[in-house]
């Protein structure tokens, strides 16, 4: 449970960074999405800023400033499905900034880590940031379990390969 506490709180200074980094990158009606996302992404890693965006993006799904390829990518990113955690999950929606300007920072996060990925190894991707912890799944028979991110690399956990 600490671990889940540590993640969580790690989640959320990621939401509150992605917000701030967008204010902080928007001027004279535009954002410099490179810059932002590069910040963001030295501080919290791909998965985790990957996980709220695509949390952000499944809770907006309503809205129309939302681009239509990106709420087909959040929807492959797996959330948590048991009641408490989703009710976190909530918590974790970038809601401070225009999500237009959230649609962008997105739209450049998605291409940053399509033109940057490697072959690293969980513990040299990992090494500095900790793992996304989901709480473990309720009510499931043995033939659907699958491994959770509890520690170490969580990219299975969050769609990425």
């Amino acid at each position: 449970m600490a671990q889940y506490n540590r993640s969580y709180q790690a989640n959320s200074a990621c939401k509150e960074a992605i917000e701030q980094t967008i204010s902080a990158h928007y001027a004279e009606n535009r954002l410099d999405t490179e810059a932002a996302v590069k910040d963001v992404l030295e501080k919290f890693g791909a998965e985790r800023v990957q996980f709220i965006l695509a949390n952000t993006i499944q809770h907006k799904n309503h809205d129309g400033r939302i681009s239509q390829d990106n709420k087909a990518w959040a929807k492959t990113i797996p959330m948590p499905e048991d009641s408490g955690a989703s009710r976190h999950c909530a918590y974790l929606v970038v809601d401070g900034v225009n999500p237009g300007l959230t649609d962008l920072f997105t739209r450049q996060a998605r291409k940053h880590r399509r033109n940057s990925r490697k072959v690293l190894s969980c513990k040299s991707s990992n090494r500095n940031r900790l793992p996304i912890s989901l709480p473990p799944r309720r009510n499931r028979s043995r033939s659907d379990e699958q491994p959770q991110a509890q520690a170490g690399c969580a990219g299975s956990v969050l769609g990425i390969r």
